[in-house]
């Protein structure tokens, strides 16, 4: 980057980040005699539309850029559209290497993209040529990178101790907050695995308590109130129509309850496909929340009327179906699913839903053990707001379930690793297709899937997650747990 502009670009990433990205693209852009012909700024702007999630606006920029001038920025940059593009994503992170061997990050970032996909071998060949490469400051932000995925890479090898004690190290250097944040959260989940239970529920607390943010229980409890009673039956019905579709599958469930686990089992059939935590309802939602005007409904909706919501079923449709356009079903885990079934029931009324159950105290120590964003579900950083975060979810879904005609199917996690071979058929009848023997061997299906749960979900089926908060049983034991009903 031209050092007369560095700061004209950290004002721009400032606005983007704010959500004013046409403000931070516009300075970008004017910056530059000839916008068009700037691979830098052209970089810069992908960057920002990034931070926006407009992520066709960023490839469109980056490819752009790239066609000008080949920049490890620019391809770094693309790789972190890896949130859509996985294929997209490794390929640019194998095109920054190529551009220069020698580069240091590009291997890190490349490596741990490998990790995430359980891809362990390949990941250890990418990594390797740094032991050859004096890097000069371990205690520079790009050696902390390095030995975190390093520690990253000893825990999925089974060298957990390793793994602890490259975090320990890592740990006693000035670090930025967010490594920091990272460090713990490999701290907690080695010093897990290895049976080091107080160890490891020390980190994740440390972590938790430095990530906080506030959290009101009474708040969302009145959240759902509110949204129980305006979505009562004949409210609904007045709802406007996106698109009669039967593909869309929405699966709901509180997170680390199993949702990644039933979006593999599914995508492994051949006529069904999973498109991770794409935020087609959220979007909508906001929308409709912006377009909001007194009234009941549709005169609610302001300007958002039956041909608005047609027009953005199909939009949002197209999205879903773009990488798997013959798919008959098409499964959405989105972590926000739960509270917007309503929605999906009138968006796409030909939908289905599965709601997916656990434990209470297996889900808390699961979300408790591993980082979340916290800004986005704040809950995730305490015992007693992720207990209160089930309750709230418990009493939308029972609530969707007496007044949606939508089909729900209801999967308890525990029966669900416990008897496979009765509950994965149990959901593909549900799903209206044909029985296919590859959805026993999900774990074998090569589809990358970007959450925390990756490493569940690239082996086989095992219950030996069940009845994990006995680990914990002391660090749980002052909170005030719902009663869950059935098999546990």
């Amino acid at each position: 980057m031209a050092k007369d502009r560095t700061n004209i670009f950290r004002q721009a990433t400032g606005l983007a980040k704010s959500g004013r990205f046409e403000e931070a693209n516009a300075l970008v852009r004017n910056s530059a005699a000839k916008p068009g012909r700037d691979a830098v700024g052209l970089m810069v702007r992908g960057r920002l539309a990034i931070l926006a999630n407009q992520p066709a606006e960023a490839r469109t920029l980056l490819e752009k850029s790239l066609r000008i001038e080949p920049s490890i920025e620019a391809w770094l940059a693309k790789y972190h559209l890896r949130m859509v593009e996985d294929d997209e994503a490794l390929a640019a992170g194998l095109a920054a290497i190529e551009l220069d061997p020698a580069a240091t990050l590009p291997r890190i970032e490349t490596a741990a993209m490998l990790l995430e996909f359980g891809r362990i071998d390949e990941a250890t060949a990418i990594i390797q040529p740094l032991e050859s490469i004096e890097i000069t400051d371990l205690h520079s932000v790009i050696g902390q990178r390095l030995r975190m995925v390093r520690a990253s890479l000893a825990i999925q090898s089974g060298r957990r101790v390793e793994a602890i004690d490259l975090a320990r190290e890592v740990l006693g250097e000035d670090l930025r907050p967010s490594e920091r944040l990272e460090t713990l959260d490999l701290l907690a989940r080695a010093c897990d695995l290895e049976g080091r239970f107080e160890e490891a529920f020390e980190a994740a607390e440390t972590r938790n308590r430095e990530a906080s943010v506030p959290f009101d229980p009474v708040r969302l409890r009145l959240e759902t109130d509110a949204l129980i009673r305006s979505t009562d039956r004949a409210s609904l019905e007045n709802w406007p129509i996106g698109l009669d579709d039967p593909r869309p599958v929405f699966v709901a469930g509180m997170p680390r309850s199993g949702t990644s686990l039933l979006d593999r089992i599914i995508d492994a059939h051949p006529e069904a496909a999973g498109v991770g935590e794409l935020p087609t309802l959220e979007r909508f939602s906001a929308r409709l929340a912006a377009a909001r005007r007194p009234g009941p409904p549709p005169r609610c909706f302001g300007e958002l009327q039956s041909e608005q919501w047609r027009e953005n079923a199909t939009t949002l449709l197209q999205e879903m179906t773009s990488r798997t356009p013959d798919a008959r079903r098409i499964v959405n885990k989105s972590l926000g699913n739960d509270r917007l079934l309503g929605l999906a029931s009138r968006l796409f009324p030909g939908c289905r839903a599965i709601h997916i159950r656990r434990d209470p105290r297996d889900v808390a120590v699961s979300c408790f053990l591993r980082r979340f964003a916290a800004e986005a579900i704040p809950w995730t950083t305490t015992l007693q707001g992720i207990a209160d975060a089930w309750r709230e979810s418990e009493r939308i879904m029972t609530h969707w379930k007496a007044v949606l005609d939508l089909p729900i199917l209801e999967v308890r996690y525990e029966r669900l690793v416990r008897n496979p071979d009765e509950e994965i058929p149990r959901i593909i009848e549900f799903l209206g297709l044909d029985w296919d023997e590859t959805c026993r061997d999900f774990h074998r299906s090569g589809r990358p899937i970007r959450t925390l749960s990756f490493e569940q979900v690239n082996r086989p089926i095992y219950s030996s997650s069940v009845g994990r908060h006995a680990n914990y049983a002391e660090a749980i034991g002052t909170v005030d747990w719902p009663d869950v009903d059935g098999e546990a």
